[in-house]
């Protein structure tokens, strides 16, 4: 039974990725029809079917393959036939890379490496960093390196914690990870304007970073969880679906008992986020199986500059995913005009005095 119920949540949660990527010459109900089990690496199993449905349709469109091999893996590496699709993926996607002008860098933090995509580099544009959440690498964010440059923006693309090419683990001091990729690029990029865009927990280690980090002028996030996911009581934290319990408990490198002892300790200081005073686009869905409703609240009383988009529906809102889409980049473009304008008058009021 237990099996049975990950394989649906497996499915259920995945949905979100599939629509966020617009796939063409697959249908993906059908692959998902031919999964039986969550685990193995035959025919019907998770990995197997995804491998397949990617290979088939690798020489019409690498892009579209890339993905299929995205969610063999999802929701992390774990098997032999995840260990394989995840290399050939990253494989695929260097080599369509070298007819870009996308560059991909490799970091080190604490002893540990991590990779990123990078593209339009530029002293004199602001820089737009991206991070995934727990269970999307950073291929599956490709289109903000296109979409970026051509929005008068550095881009940066990196991943979450523990997740695809990134191998340090999910800690209370994990924002650390943003602030290095900061120090890494000031030389090639103005990293003093860095407009941040995180989905889930990912959105939640851009604004722990910001509130240490005045580099950080604008943050747009989608179902980040703050504070009251890391407080649950036991009993609500039976009802988190097992996905992201597992997921979890993989980035961080822990047991389950062990998970949620430790959760504590990563919630975000309410005080300290109650002065953060930057412009931050929150997405919250009004349904959301992971982030408990209180959190909404808690979004509400602390975070200063809010802008709130609600929708009626479940975690990163995957029936609203066309708006999610266009509302990122332009409350991106909004954030950093007001602050510009705002930077112009107090300049004009500074010269006036």
């Amino acid at each position: 039974m237990i099996e049975e119920n990950y394989l649906e949540e497996l499915k259920q949660f995945v949905e979100l990725h599939i629509r966020s990527q617009s796939l063409k010459l697959i249908n993906p109900l059908e692959v998902l029809e031919r999964i039986s089990s969550s685990e193995g690496e035959g025919e019907g199993a998770w990995a197997y079917e995804w491998l397949h449905a990617g290979n088939e349709i690798i020489e019409q469109n690498v892009l579209e393959a890339i993905q299929c091999y995205n969610f063999a893996r999802f929701p992390y590496v774990n098997n032999n036939t995840q260990k394989e699709v995840y290399r050939k993926l990253v494989d695929c996607f260097e080599a369509y890379l070298s007819n870009t002008k996308i560059q991909k860098e490799c970091l080190n933090f604490n002893g540990k490496a991590f990779n990123v995509y990078t593209s339009g580099l530029d002293r004199g544009k602001p820089l737009l960093l991206v991070m995934g959440g727990i269970v999307s690498i950073k291929e599956q964010w490709f289109k903000f390196l296109e979409l970026g440059p051509k929005l008068n923006f550095s881009v940066i693309v990196t991943e979450f914690p523990n997740v695809g090419e990134n191998s340090l683990t999910f800690e209370a001091n994990s924002c650390e990870i943003i602030q290095n990729i900061l120090d890494f690029f000031e030389s090639k990029v103005d990293v003093n304007q860095t407009y941040y865009v995180g989905m889930s927990f990912g959105g939640q280690l851009g604004i722990q970073c910001a509130i240490r980090d005045s580099r950080i002028k604008g943050i747009v996030t989608v179902g980040a969880p703050l504070y009251e996911f890391y407080n649950l009581t036991n009993h609500q934290w039976d009802s988190i679906p097992l996905v992201t319990r597992k997921t979890l408990s993989h980035v961080c490198e822990l047991s389950d008992s062990e998970l949620k002892k430790s959760l504590v300790t990563m919630s975000v200081d309410k005080e300290k986020l109650s002065k953060l005073d930057i412009p931050i686009t929150y997405v919250f869905s009004l349904q959301d199986e992971i982030i408990p409703a209180a959190e909404l609240k808690f979004i509400k009383k602390y975070i200063r500059n809010l802008d709130l988009i609600t929708f009626e529906d479940v975690h990163g809102s995957p029936n609203h995913m066309k708006q999610v889409q266009q509302l990122i980049p332009e409350k991106v473009l909004k954030q950093y005009k007001d602050n510009q304008n705002k930077l112009s008058i107090n300049n004009l009021k500074e010269e006036q005095v």
